[in-house]
């Protein structure tokens, strides 16, 4: 029993080859995180510049639409279906009704027909669930003279709501000859 036993701790020598495998999994570390950093900088850097060249391809577009939609010989106009409201107007179909272009945008589709409100509302409605469909109407113009005009109406997303997209025709001439 009186036997001591003495415990001495047991001191691990640390080597050179030891240390420098800790300095080396420390800068394999660190260049990973360098990569991984520089990785998701260059992929931000390209979803920016998509992202920016989406944004500019799309004004091109809008700028394309307005300058079609405004030159054109075709007397073309966006109507909220809802109400018939007059989202835009062109300046030729300004000139075929007779009203200002601010005063048209202004109006309602309603006012320049001859149907009754009830019945053209709910045509529009029918026709923002079409594709793309052809009617014959009777629009009064600015002076009184009610007129027979050809409407080609397509249904369209523009800045966020759905409209009426309307190229009109007028087709008295062709009444006449008939």
């Amino acid at each position: 029993m009186g036997e001591t036993v003495s415990v001495r701790p047991v001191y691990r020598r640390r080597t050179p080859h030891s240390r420098l495998e800790a300095h080396m999994t420390i800068a394999t570390f660190m260049i990973i995180q360098l990569l991984v950093v520089s990785i998701l900088i260059s992929i931000g850097y390209w979803v920016i510049r998509r992202y920016r060249q989406a944004r500019a391809d799309r004004e091109d577009l809008m700028g394309l639409y307005d300058r079609i939609f405004q030159n054109s010989y075709n007397s073309m106009m966006l109507v909220r279906p809802t109400d018939g409201r007059i989202v835009d107007a062109n300046d030729a179909a300004a000139r075929y009704y007779g009203y200002p272009a601010e005063k048209l945008r202004q109006m309602s589709v309603i006012e320049l027909n001859t149907m009754p409100s009830d019945r053209h509302i709910a045509l529009m409605q029918e026709m923002g669930r079409a594709e793309r469909q052809t009617y014959d109407f009777e629009q009064r113009r600015a002076d009184g003279r009610v007129e027979s005009v050809e409407a080609t109406i397509s249904p369209v997303h523009y800045r966020g709501e759905d409209l009426l997209f309307a190229v009109l025709r007028d087709l008295s001439d062709q009444h006449e000859r008939e």
